[in-house]
């Protein structure tokens, strides 16, 4: 790393420290240690050091989350019939629907419904359901194919129950990444400083992902956006706007329809960063219980 890079990085965590810092010196700061951070393998931060470089994702944490969500609806079978042909699997969309996506669920879940865990069950299906034709997988028979899609039923019936990016891991891994980086270029870091700026450098990563669009693996897209909600104990305590919290939401299309969702849930009240909501908020139900954020400057404020 030479003079140069070292001295925006040690200018822009000066800022984060004072608590004087906006969207733009987190950006500047993520530019700069994107490759200090891909080195050291410090995948959440890169995931955010990658938007910053290409805010229309391909690929990635957040986009694999989308592209499988997306893929459980597209290829689910329905009244209608399959939406997948059994003999002729492609080799992504096997990965997405009998690897990736059973990862997102828990051992317990599975074990119950299935009787085995999550490797057991991996392991069963490439082995005894499926059988691998080139850069695609063939199931073995018509028996093996109902068991696909009960498999693919099971995935669908409730929400992901684990995610690899919240807003804990990834500000841990930010102390985790500036911490060592501070180290190996012998300049004095106080993570209790970072601590006090958490809501509004959460805040700022949200503002540089906003409004992306997420290229899946068919080619079709999604949108990437802010939202507003209520998973938080305050608002059930206290039903007002300014309580809800603000999250890091996709938008996927089913079939004439889309489906929204939330990606990164967070727990930064709009109380504390956006003084009129009516005029930023699209509502998305009648009890105004979820919102879309209209593009804005979420951490103007912060600057100085």
């Amino acid at each position: 790393m030479n003079e140069r890079i070292k001295n925006k990085i040690i200018k822009k965590i000066n800022k984060i420290q004072e608590g004087k810092f906006c969207a733009e010196d987190i950006e500047i700061l993520l530019i700069n240690i994107r490759e200090f951070a891909r080195k050291n393998k410090y995948v959440l931060l890169l995931e955010f050091c990658d938007f910053v470089a290409h805010p229309d994702r391909d690929k990635g944490i957040i986009h694999d989350e989308i592209d499988i969500l997306y893929s459980k609806f597209k290829y689910c079978p329905n009244i209608k019939g399959d939406n997948i042909n059994y003999d002729s699997i492609p080799n992504d969309v096997y990965n997405l629907l009998f690897i990736k996506a059973i990862d997102q669920m828990t051992d317990d879940f599975f074990i119950a419904k299935t009787g085995k865990n999550k490797e057991k069950l991996k392991q069963y299906i490439k082995n005894n359901l499926v059988k691998k034709q080139g850069a695609q997988f063939q199931a073995k028979n018509e028996e093996t194919k109902e068991e696909l899609r009960k498999i693919q039923r099971i995935c669908l019936e409730t929400t992901p129950q684990i995610h690899p990016l919240s807003e804990h891991t990834l500000f841990e891994e930010i102390k985790t990444c500036v911490n060592d980086l501070c180290s190996s270029i012998s300049y004095q870091f106080d993570k209790n400083q970072l601590n006090k700026s958490r809501s509004n450098i959460i805040i700022c990563f949200l503002e540089l992902i906003q409004n992306c669009n997420i290229v899946l693996h068919d080619g079709k897209k999604g949108k990437g956006y802010l939202t507003v909600g209520i998973n938080n104990t305050l608002y059930q305590q206290d039903k007002k706007i300014e309580n809800m919290n603000i999250s890091f939401s996709a938008e996927i299309p089913v079939e004439q329809s889309f489906v929204i969702f939330e990606v990164v849930q967070t727990g930064v009240l709009i109380k504390s960063n956006i003084p009129n909501p009516d005029s930023v908020i699209i509502w998305q139900n009648r009890d105004r219980t979820y919102g879309k954020l209209t593009a804005f400057e979420l951490s103007s404020k912060y600057c100085n």
